[in-house]
């Protein structure tokens, strides 16, 4: 029964993979067709640098994307190994045929702006998806998760706004429009923005640091009421000399006012330090190492 169980949910994950690629991808193609390729708009990496080759060559989007990732997948290969490769090999032909081959949404040139605020909303939508299955359609996304190895602390969403940064400036030269350049980074900077938020905006939280006589009770009213676990450091002041409890507690951003309240409740007196955290992993969270919350 559990060999059945395991493979079974082996299957489940498989089948999301498959679906939940192919609507990221579907979400990140349509964002070129529909919104910055008929616009003139090149939002960074690989898919910047296709849109630059097709204004002046016309040789089409989707197959030049999957030509620039070629060298990006080896290496990803090198270093993730078969699992993660498949999913991003399965993922590049797919932006790349959603571009070229399927049919198209009517080109939005009414209003660049939008086109740029939209277009952007739609690839970070498409990448998060991506990313929450531990792919990428390629480009930057595949090239920040390569650089994120070494860089950990930076956010996914930051490395991708600095390389596709150099992409846009040569854009610009191409295009022989800075309003083409502009648009450009209001593109980036709002798929970077999607990405983080769909992706770190459940784990963003706060730590607080509880310095209380109250220790007991209030630590024991957060885990009941809040559903947190706290823990209970022993401390000395540094001036008086004096022994105390202070507690450690991290929550999402949803359950500060709550736990606000409760240190006020039974400790009015009582030393509160808040500082944020930007990513906080473990039981309740996010997996280590991966993009998924608990």
């Amino acid at each position: 029964m559990k060999f059945k169980t395991i493979k079974q949910t082996k299957i489940y994950n498989f089948i999301l993979d498959v679906i939940v690629c192919i609507l990221g991808a579907a979400a990140y193609a349509y964002s070129l067709t529909t919104f910055t390729i008929p616009n003139h708009i090149a939002p960074g990496g690989a898919n910047g640098i296709a849109t630059i080759i097709n204004y002046l060559t016309k040789f089409p989007v989707g197959i030049t994307i999957t030509l620039l990732n070629l060298p990006l997948l080896v290496i990803a290969f090198k270093v993730y190994g078969i699992k993660f490769t498949f999913k991003t090999l399965l993922c590049v032909p797919l932006v790349s045929i959603f571009v070229d081959v399927a049919p198209k949404f009517k080109p939005y040139v009414a209003n660049p702006l939008m086109a740029a605020i939209f277009g952007g909303m739609l690839a970070g939508i498409g990448a998060a998806m991506l990313f929450s299955r531990a792919a990428t359609a390629g480009g930057s996304d595949l090239l920040a998760k390569l650089l994120r190895r070494k860089w950990a602390h930076i956010s996914m969403g930051s490395i991708m706004l600095s390389i596709d940064a150099i992409v846009v400036i040569s854009s610009g030269f191409v295009f022989k429009n800075v309003e083409s350049v502009l648009y450009a980074i209001i593109c980036i900077f709002t798929q970077s923005a999607t990405v983080n938020y769909l992706l770190y905006g459940r784990g963003y939280g706060k730590v607080f640091l509880i310095f209380t006589n109250n220790y007991d009770v209030i630590s024991k009213s957060i885990i009941k009421e809040v559903g947190r676990g706290v823990s209970i450091l022993n401390s000395v002041g540094a001036y008086t000399g004096e022994e105390k409890k202070v507690l450690i507690c991290a929550v999402r951003k949803s359950e500060i006012t709550k736990v606000s309240k409760l240190i006020q409740k039974y400790d009015e007196k009582a030393f509160v330090i808040t500082t944020e955290a930007s990513e906080i992993f473990g039981q309740g969270f996010k997996i280590y190492g991966s993009d998924k919350n608990n």
